[in-house]
């Protein structure tokens, strides 16, 4: 990435869209990128210097929102607005999938009467989140609801629930990928909900804010792109299919 940017320099390009891969390796590329006059705006990963004219992530807090008032309506019109729920989070990831976490939490406790009975590290893995939820089965029997911060967290959360032959149990999270929407689409009977982050809407943000920007308009340093949430009704109104062949291509 670094070549890369030194090789825009060069051309004299009118701005740069960066998805940094090393937050404090990219910091002198990108410095000497604006220093020549070139706006340089990162997306999906950011870097570790004010130079940059704005970075377009997504409101991942609000992603744990959109999730904990789909699962309050499920509680409070299944489950006498009581429910018990466990977390398989990623801790190392604070930025991203612990504001999901707690987004969900806080909603899902504001709006139910209901309990957080297990909160652990899957590691945002699929085998990692299944043996953790093998646990969270054996000592929180009565769980019925899991909130996944990733689509292998929850699929991981599935596997045991499976194994450990439950019907009882839903498992909602995040997640934007063939897998999850098939199976918000077959109607599948664990998974259940999904606040998706679609590159699609991030690719669009991040042109706008570099319009903006040759425009001569101001922007934010931080442009926070909305996730949808999906769950077996909503995801029939959304051409996913096409949208992953072409990502597949």
């Amino acid at each position: 990435q670094t070549q890369q940017i030194e090789d825009f320099v060069q051309k004299k390009v009118d701005a740069i869209a960066l998805a940094a891969t090393d937050p404090a390796g990219m910091v002198p590329a990108i410095d000497a990128a604006v220093d020549a006059g070139i706006p340089v705006v990162t997306y999906d990963g950011d870097a570790n210097t004010d130079k940059t004219s704005t970075f377009v992530g997504f409101d991942y807090y609000d992603d744990g929102v959109m999730v904990g008032e789909w699962a309050a309506d499920y509680i409070n019109e299944n489950l006498d607005g009581k429910a018990k729920i466990a977390v398989i989070d990623f801790p190392q990831s604070a930025i991203v999938c612990g504001l999901r976490a707690q987004g969900f939490i806080d909603t899902v406790l504001e709006k139910t009467d209901s309990e957080i009975v297990a909160q652990q590290d899957g590691k945002a893995t699929r085998s990692d989140s299944m043996s953790i939820m093998e646990n969270i089965l054996t000592a929180n029997p009565d769980v019925q609801i899991v909130y996944g911060i990733n689509f292998d967290t929850c699929a991981g959360a599935k596997a045991a629930i499976e194994a450990a032959d439950r019907k009882d149990i839903i498992v909602l999270g995040t997640a934007y990928g063939e897998e999850a929407f098939q199976a918000l689409e077959n109607d599948d009977p664990i998974m259940k909900a999904f606040a998706s982050s679609s590159p699609q809407t991030q690719a669009k943000d991040t042109i706008a804010s570099i319009v903006k920007l040759l425009n001569g308009e101001e922007i934010p340093k931080e442009t926070l792109s909305k996730s949808q949430l999906f769950d077996a009704t909503t995801i029939k109104d959304y051409d996913w299919k096409s949208i992953i062949e072409e990502r597949n291509n």
